[in-house]
Parts: C-alpha cells; structure tokens; sequence
C-alpha cells in the first residue's frame, strides 16, 4: 500500500479452497492511518524593541511543507505562508505596550495541527533628550530661553520662570521663549515635557541671571547764580529709576 490516506482499514483476506489439502478461509484486520505529528515554533528577532521599530517574528514548523499559519498578536490575528515549513511576520506601527505571539497551524489531511509556544515582544518608548539654557541679561532687557530637545520631536513643553508657567512649542526638536519685565535677582528655570506616544517623559533645569545695570547716564544741570540766591539743580535719571534713592551732594 502506498500514499494511503488519513482513516481507518478494514483489510479482509479470503482463501478459497482448491485443492485436496485445504479448505476454504478468511480473515479480517483493522489498518488505522494516522496523521503526521507536527511541531509549531515561534522565535523573535528582538524580545524589545522601541517605539517607530519592527517587530519581526519567525515561524518554524518541523515539516519541509508549503502552508498557512494564523499568528495572533494581542487577540488580533494575522495569516503567514509557510515555506518549505517557514515564514516570518513583520510588525510595524506597534505602540508603546507588551504583545502577547502565538501561533496556530490547523492541520490537513496528512500533518497533524498544533498550536505554537508563546512568545513577548515589548516595545518601550525612546528616551528623550531636553535641555533649556538662558544668557545672563541685566534688568529691563529681555531673557532668551531656549529649549533643544531630541530633533525629531515636536511638541508643547512647559517652561517655569519666577513662579510663573509658560507654554513653548518645539518644532524639530527646538523652541525659544522670550521674558520680560524680571528683576535683579537669580532665577530658576524649568522645562518638562508631559511625554507622548513615542518619547518619555523628561524635564530640565538651568539659573537665569539677571544683573542690575551699571553702566548708564546721571545728568546734572545747574544754573550760574549770585550770592543770596536759592539754586535750582536738575538731574535726569533713566526712566525707571527710584528717584527717592537719589543723593545729592554739594561741594
């Protein structure tokens, strides 16, 4: 017998008499073909990948045969053609989370079906690069802070100066913010960034200083006057100054 088929024989031999020595007999037998074992493995390329990546699975079944599989990721199910027993399936677009692969050959009528082991592909968001830095100014000019980040990334940080929050768009990875009206002192600045989809979450912190200005004009005009008479003295100062701070001094 050759290339029998998956089921079940009955195999009935029958010896008919004919000749003085034996006589007629039969018998019955039960022939069970059975199915080919089957072996289904999954393995992965990389176990972790990041955000923006392929996840690439590979599928291996013991047996030099031509295919389908169903491999479910998550509960969703995709169909891979198997080749000489293999075949690969490439993830793409995967979001930030865990996937649970596993696979399911049904079977034909000759191999056996199985289901595969189960495999753990974890995709993590990227690391984010953030800076923020700030030129020292003096009163009354105004502060340039800037913020440079991973240069794919754009989005709206938050920046805090002097107790006050400001929101900055980033394109490409870089954003400016302009402050006026800030006082002589040190400041602290921060930037965060809430994080998305694709980065993580991140945050910087730089000083701004801001100087007292030293170098401006006092003009004095006094008036040419005899003896007995009362002086009048006029001093320009620059426009926000506290003229209650102002000593005058005669020589």
């Amino acid at each position: 017998l050759y290339d029998v088929a998956y089921t079940t024989y009955t195999i009935n031999a029958t010896f008919v008499e004919n000749d003085d020595h034996y006589g007629s007999t039969s018998n019955t037998v039960t022939l069970n073909v059975n199915k080919v074992p089957t072996n289904l493995t999954l393995t992965l390329d990389e176990s972790s990948i990041f955000v923006g990546a392929d996840g690439v699975v590979r599928v291996v079944l013991n047996q030099t045969i031509n295919a389908t599989v169903v491999v479910k990721v998550n509960g969703k199910d995709y169909t891979v053609g198997l080749v000489d027993g293999t075949g690969n399936l490439t993830l793409a677009n995967l979001a930030n989370g865990t996937y649970r692969i596993n696979a399911t050959y049904a079977g034909d009528n000759k191999f056996i079906g199985n289901s595969s082991n189960t495999v753990t592909l974890t995709v993590e968001k990227i690391a984010t690069d953030i800076n923020v830095s700030a030129s020292p100014i003096f009163v009354g000019q105004t502060a340039v802070i800037k913020v440079n980040m991973t240069p794919e990334i754009t989005a709206t940080v938050q920046v805090e100066v002097g107790g006050k929050t400001y929101d900055v768009a980033v394109v490409n990875g870089k954003g400016s913010l302009n402050v006026t009206g800030l006082l002589n002192r040190t400041y602290d600045v921060n930037v965060t960034f809430a994080g998305d989809a694709k980065y993580v979450a991140a945050n910087n912190t730089t000083q701004l200083k801001v100087n007292k200005v030293v170098d401006y004009r006092i003009d004095v005009t006094p008036t040419n006057i005899t003896v007995g008479q009362n002086e009048t003295i006029t001093v320009i100062l620059p426009a926000d100054v506290n003229s209650t701070n102002l000593l005058v001094v005669y020589l």
